[in-house]
């Protein structure tokens, strides 16, 4: 049988989960959407890819691995820490911060074209389309994200850093291969949420440990 005091643990834990997280999200909705919506009103957008580029081939079952950044954002109630559940959401609502003026100064336009049939997973795009206009693309704030969840449980559990990295890697191809972003936001995201973990460690958290070297 579950001990009360652990249900008492994790009742207190799942309430830090449902305040940070829902904060954090609730954040990025809120700028992310506002951007979308102004770069969907400007004449001239810009174009941060490679004519070569277009010729990616379009592979549906990625989406399988694009949409994982969902259970990586559940996941974190069960594998992280109290703190660095905190720490995690803290650094999601920097990074938007920090992404919204580049998206208000360089509004872009997807390249690829956004096909309404989909052999596989036509419900999850359909969803995708109606909420996610094709702009806001560079820094990727999807492989943001995923960058920093996956930093954050790999703070927490070293010992699965082979199996994290994979998983990590996945999502940024996942990315460009159902075609909702460009190669130039993969690193643009991932030196976002560099930039993010540094800011927060010593402008915020000020957290001046050996730990705050790994990243």
């Amino acid at each position: 049988m579950v001990s009360s005091s652990f249900k008492e643990t994790f009742k207190e834990k799942f309430k830090n989960y449902l305040l940070w997280q829902g904060m954090a999200m609730g954040f990025f909705v809120l700028v992310y959407g506002l951007c979308n919506h102004y770069a969907s009103l400007q004449g001239h957008l810009y174009q941060f890819y490679f004519d070569w580029e277009l010729k990616i081939p379009h592979w549906p079952l990625m989406m399988i691995f694009y949409r994982s950044l969902d259970i990586l954002l559940m996941i974190v109630l069960f594998v992280l820490s109290v703190d660095s559940m905190k720490d995690y959401a803290k650094t999601m609502m920097i990074s938007i911060t920090l992404a919204a003026p580049v998206f208000l100064i360089f509004p872009t336009e997807l390249g690829f074209p956004r096909p309404e049939v989909h052999e596989h997973f036509q419900l999850l795009y359909d969803i995708l389309y109606s909420i996610d206009k094709p702009h806001n693309l560079l820094p990727s704030m999807h492989v943001t994200y995923a960058s920093l969840g996956i930093w954050f449980i790999y703070r927490d559990h070293r010992k699965y850093f082979l199996l994290l990295l994979t998983w990590l890697a996945l999502i940024c191809a996942s990315v460009v291969l159902v075609h909702q972003h460009h190669i130039l936001d993969i690193p643009a995201g991932l030196m976002l949420a560099f930039l993010t973990y540094k800011i927060y460690l010593k402008f915020i958290k000020k957290e001046k440990t050996s730990e705050s070297q790994d990243f």
